[in-house]
């Protein structure tokens, strides 16, 4: 199923997501930036049955307010949103954060003539994924990311 037909169908996961857990004895922290409130809801979900503890943020501008109080291990975030989307977060977080591993989702990819979730990459994201991704996918991702943040402390 995907993050976006998760939210879509009230946040009921299924039975396709292998339950695993992150990094054995340590809970790690997912700042989950997206300005749809039923995708925060339904990666939260995701995101904390595997064990992570999840903080949203409404948009770039709120979760750089979470990144200066908070320990997160990793920022899972939207590119378009209003007042600061998430390729300004991409660059404020390399620029302050240059350690902190970053994914993009995306539900308009290719708006326009522009290739966002590569534009993404080339700012330094750490994976880029459609919101059509599977959360086999989005998991995997996740994980990858944390274990190379784990890696760079």
């Amino acid at each position: 199923m995907a993050v976006r037909d998760m939210a879509i169908n009230g946040g009921n996961a299924g039975t396709a997501v292998d339950v695993s857990s992150p990094l054995p004895g340590k809970s790690k922290t997912i700042l989950l930036i997206d300005d749809d409130e039923s995708v925060r809801h339904s990666l939260s979900m995701l995101f904390e049955i595997h064990g992570w503890r999840t903080i949203a943020a409404l948009s770039g501008a709120e979760a750089i307010i979470v990144l200066q109080n908070e320990a997160i291990d990793l920022i899972v975030t939207d590119i378009f949103m209003p007042d600061f989307d998430g390729l300004e977060m991409l660059r404020e977080v390399s620029k302050q954060w240059p350690e902190l591993p970053t994914i993009v989702l995306s539900g308009k990819p290719n708006w326009g003539d522009i290739d966002w979730l590569r534009m993404a990459r080339h700012l330094g994201a750490h994976a880029v994924l459609e919101k059509t991704s599977a959360f086999d996918d989005v998991l995997r991702e996740v994980e990858a990311a944390v274990l190379l943040g784990a890696d760079a402390i």
